[in-house]
């Protein structure tokens, strides 16, 4: 199985996925099998036909939890997006108010 994993993983790897693993790598040594058999049933379709068919032991319909992640994930990246423009945002006013403080003192 962890052949079809790895293989899977591989097919659907980004960015996000390659640091979550390395995190689990790092953290968690020994647990990759298990953490790619958590991620991957769970966040990624179209697996290929091999792991599809291991899934529908634990799954009556796995794409309704892919989708549903991928609605979680939509709104938390949607968040997460509002949080680093508001955080640039401040930055921009904090060094305006610095500069007008400078400019009153001196």
């Amino acid at each position: 199985m962890s052949a079809a994993l790895e293989q899977a993983y591989n097919n659907v790897k980004n960015k996000k996925l390659s640091e979550r693993m390395e995190y689990y790598d790092r953290a968690q040594p020994g647990t990759r099998a298990n953490e790619l058999h958590s991620i991957l049933g769970t966040e990624f379709a179209d697996l290929g036909d091999e792991l599809e068919e291991y899934y529908r032991r634990y799954f009556t319909d796995r794409s309704e939890v892919v989708k549903l992640h991928a609605q979680y994930q939509e709104k938390f990246e949607s968040r997460e997006n509002e949080a680093q423009k508001l955080s640039e945002s401040l930055k921009v006013r904090k060094e305006k108010i610095e500069q007008r403080i400078i400019a009153i003192f001196n």
